[in-house]
């Protein structure tokens, strides 16, 4: 496939605005690439693109997929809790916490995906994202049962990403060992 540019499929993570800044600033780094090493990218956006305006047109396409609680709910605070269980759902009874955008993804045929911040996900060359471990650094600043959640989520992360995990820094990584 020599001469074909790279197809990173990144994903718009819309429920937290650090992410979403996070994903923002991460395709205004690849357009600094040069037009030879600039890879292809599709950004993949859960139910809208709203959060994601000002780099749309920065993309070379953007794939809006629906879920099934926003589909029922629509765009209500009930909706994030309601996207929380059926992952939790869908990742024990399917093997797969995010089905619609697997499809989505496998789909577009990206060479891969990132970020992943969730497993077990059914995502071609998945690239895992653990942005911070604050939890075990303020655990004051976490009930108990929500650092239980993200000591798992991460292990799981670790265990199940094939060596490709992304941390946002050298400190998230050094906290992160024992985790």
């Amino acid at each position: 496939m020599e001469g074909e540019r790279l197809h990173i499929g990144l994903i718009g993570l819309d429920l937290w605005l650090g992410g979403a800044t996070y994903v923002h600033n991460l395709i205004r780094a690849l357009l600094r690439l040069t037009d030879q090493e600039r890879p292809r990218i599709t950004l993949f956006c859960r139910n809208r693109t709203d959060l994601y305006e000002e780099v749309v047109p920065l993309v070379d396409k953007v794939v809006c997929y629906r879920t099934r609680p926003a589909d029922v709910l629509g765009n209500r605070a009930l909706t994030r809790v309601a996207e929380v269980a059926k992952g939790f759902v869908s990742a024990n009874c399917f093997g797969d916490s995010k089905p619609e955008l697997s499809r989505a993804v496998r789909k577009e045929r990206v060479d891969c995906i990132y970020p992943v911040c969730e497993s077990p996900v059914s995502l071609p060359n998945p690239i895992d994202w653990i942005p911070d471990v604050q939890h075990c650094l303020l655990p004051e600043n976490f009930p108990w049962f929500t650092r239980k959640i993200r000591d798992r989520k991460f292990a799981a992360q670790l265990n199940q990403s094939g060596g490709h995990v992304v941390f946002s820094s050298q400190s998230a990584l050094d906290s992160a060992i024992g985790v």
